[in-house]
């Protein structure tokens, strides 16, 4: 069962052609890069190359070697790698299945392509020797943006990712540069919680993007910002322009850390900042947030 995804035409010219070197021996080109998924096991990207020596000829009719390893975009580590020796045709071209070829480290169908997004993509790292045996003179490594993410798509009503909803319980007044979320209260199921300080912290417990939302009532002005491992995320600020107007924002907030402490602060430099409690005779719940791991 073909996949035809949105991105593949850029990966198509991006993915090798950036990695291209001379060397005293061949030079590769990459005429095509594919994908497909098989609908039984096991599954595989497919790939073509055009083989050239170094004067620019064709390499043809002739078996080359090479080595494909797949690496962890967060940690480098390479957690598949195997080899193939296709054979050019007459126009220099080779075609191969890269999760088909001889296995050298890992398993394929295995690969953790869930947790990982566009800041941290799994790399590709293509090694070629044209002569055909293990001495491979061409190499270079490429984010894989989004042809794995098909492989994705099996396992991502499957995975849940730390989450964590916090609101007030009364209202409270606090002083620039202090915690606005040191009388909140969490709200999560048991599981997958985002744990919550006592001292107004919340701990992101993996490496990742977390979207983070929150909507505090303000009893006058004020102004509010995310700081991530005491670092103030300055995109993150919100502040009220009127009296009594609720701050609401949004963000996303990278950490490549994990137990990452995030807190929303009063961002004033000299002004307290006070929050309303909840409206009781209407059980309503009047400052909130709430923070989602979506990679």
């Amino acid at each position: 069962m073909a996949v035809n995804l949105k991105n593949l035409r850029s990966l198509k010219t991006n993915i090798m052609e950036s990695i291209l070197r001379k060397t005293g021996v061949a030079l590769v080109s990459v005429m095509m890069i594919s994908l497909s998924i098989v609908a039984q096991s096991p599954e595989g990207m497919s790939y073509q190359a055009v083989i050239r020596g170094i004067n620019g000829n064709l390499v043809i009719n002739k078996t080359v070697s090479m080595k494909i390893s797949i690496l962890d975009g967060l940690t480098g580590n390479v957690v598949y790698a195997e080899t193939h020796t296709p054979t050019t045709n007459a126009n220099g071209l080779i075609s191969l299945t890269i999760g088909f070829g001889t296995v050298v480290t890992g398993t394929f169908s295995e690969i953790n392509w869930a947790l990982r997004n566009t800041a941290f993509p799994n790399r590709i790292t293509i090694e070629t020797d044209p002569s055909g045996g293990t001495n491979y003179t061409i190499s270079g490594t490429n984010q894989l943006l989004s042809v794995p993410y098909a492989f994705h798509t099996k396992t991502a009503t499957t995975t849940t990712l730390p989450f964590g909803h916090f609101y007030t319980t009364s209202g409270q007044t606090r002083p620039p540069g202090l915690d606005i979320s040191f009388n909140f209260t969490r709200n999560p199921p048991p599981q997958y919680l985002i744990q919550y300080g006592f001292l107004g912290d919340f701990s992101l417990p993996t490496a990742g993007t977390y979207q983070v939302l929150f909507k505090l009532n303000v009893i006058g002005t004020g102004a509010v910002v995310l700081k991530l491992n005491n670092e103030v995320l300055p995109y993150t600020r919100v502040a009220s322009t009127s009296a009594n107007s609720p701050l609401i924002g949004t963000a996303l907030v990278t950490t490549t850390v994990a137990e990452s402490k995030l807190r929303l602060i009063n961002a004033s430099s000299d002004s307290d900042i006070t929050l309303d409690g909840p409206d009781t005779s209407e059980n309503r719940l009047i400052s909130t947030m709430t923070i989602i791991q979506i990679h």
